[in-house]
């Protein structure tokens, strides 16, 4: 577990998959510290080079006791994710990177 420094807010501009111009202004800060995570791992930024702090690195067993009471009680409804994980491109469920979810086990393993 690796605490990093993120802005709290952030705006974004970005080219959605019509082509239209997005602006996402003020995020909220789960949502502000997603996005900055995912577009470190699109920029090969790993969370240690992020890491802030002389005791920023610690045991994943200390999870509870560090983050459990100041983990946001409002998270991501599932059906919210499901409707977003229907709209991924299929060029990209064709792609090596593409790992579903198998409905009957629930696996996201391959079945052969």
């Amino acid at each position: 577990m690796i605490r990093v420094k993120r802005n709290c807010s952030i705006s974004v501009r970005f080219e959605d998959e019509a082509g239209r111009i997005r602006n996402w202004q003020r995020l909220a800060p789960d949502l502000a510290g997603l996005v900055q995570h995912e577009v470190d791992h699109l920029d090969g930024i790993l969370k240690t080079r992020r890491a802030f702090g002389p005791d920023a690195v610690q045991s994943i067993n200390r999870h509870a006791e560090l983050v459990g009471a100041a983990r946001p009680q409002s998270r991501l409804p599932l059906a919210c994710i499901a409707r977003a994980a229907a709209t991924i491109n299929p060029v990209f469920r064709a792609s090596p990177q593409w790992l579903p979810t198998y409905p009957e086990t629930g696996d996201r393993e391959s079945h052969s």
